[in-house]
């Protein structure tokens, strides 16, 4: 499966596919993991350690489990849906190259904020009839902690 989603797998294999030959050996199936993460790691990035099993040949050709942690680096601004490929870290079989590993990140719901695209949605502040036709002030803490205040004057009409 190809990093940023999309149609997935190897071009190779399709190649092989379409028209026999190509690499020779098949590969083991690829290993999909879901990883909740915060929106407030999210948007700071974050490095995350997911351990996993998985089960290896040994000189001899025998099957042992291994356990082994990957470190998933979230870039700061990741969205849900992004797949982070560890290539050729599941299972061994003998006459198989190994998959891979896939990390989906999962976004956590979010109590204040809403995530659509590039953009947050306030979602616990409500703005009564009384406020928008004579002025409101709110205060929003930010998800890197900083405090915004949100004046809106009387009569004042926003498209947003």
């Amino acid at each position: 499966m190809g990093e940023g989603g999309g149609m997935g797998g190897d071009p190779f294999d399709l190649f092989s596919q379409m028209f026999g030959g190509g690499r020779g050996r098949p590969k083991t199936q690829d290993y999909v993991h879901k990883l909740k993460v915060s929106l407030e790691a999210l948007y700071k990035g974050i490095t995350k350690k997911q351990a996993m099993t998985r089960s290896i040949l040994d000189e001899r050709g025998n099957v042992r489990k291994e356990k082994n942690v990957l470190e998933v680096h979230i870039p700061p601004g990741t969205q849900q849906g992004k797949r982070f490929v560890f290539h050729g870290k599941a299972d061994e079989v003998a006459g198989a190259d190994p998959g891979d590993v896939v990390v989906v990140i999962i976004e956590k719901e979010h109590a204040q904020y809403q995530r659509k695209g590039p953009h947050l949605l306030v979602m616990d502040h409500w703005i009564s009839l009384h406020d928008a036709l004579c002025g409101y002030t709110i205060c929003l803490t930010t998800l890197d902690k900083r405090n915004i205040v949100v004046k809106g004057s009387p009569g004042e009409v926003s498209l947003h």
